[in-house]
């Protein structure tokens, strides 16, 4: 009984250049659609390229910056929590409550 072997040949193709694993990526997508909205700002908007802007938007969207943290770790971990907005609009409704009864804003703070 004869035996033969058949060769096969194995291409391997070119691993893809830098452009084309980046553009599979959506992370990128979005920071470019990032970039492209705040270009369009900035020439539409003479303030928008000052700095001084962008420090202002940050110390006012820092609390919710905060919450998004805690619930951007609570989905990797695979949770999902829908209290955080719920708590959020029952700390302001307390607060602001308490200010109004009492007149005393570090009490509503202190409450809420």
């Amino acid at each position: 009984m004869a035996t033969t072997y058949l060769e096969t040949k194995t291409t391997t193709s070119p691993a893809p250049g830098l452009l084309r694993r980046l553009a599979r990526q959506t992370e990128v997508g979005l920071l470019v659609l990032l970039l492209v909205v705040i270009g369009f700002f900035v020439l539409q908007v003479p303030a928008a390229s000052e700095s001084r802007m962008y420090l202002d938007l940050m110390r006012e969207m820092s609390p919710y910056l905060i919450a998004s943290i805690g619930i951007t770790m609570l989905m990797i971990a695979g949770e999902l929590d829908l209290s955080i907005g719920a708590m959020l609009a029952l700390t302001g409704i307390v607060t602001v409550s308490v200010f109004n009864s009492t007149g005393n804003m570090w009490l509503g703070i202190l409450m809420g």
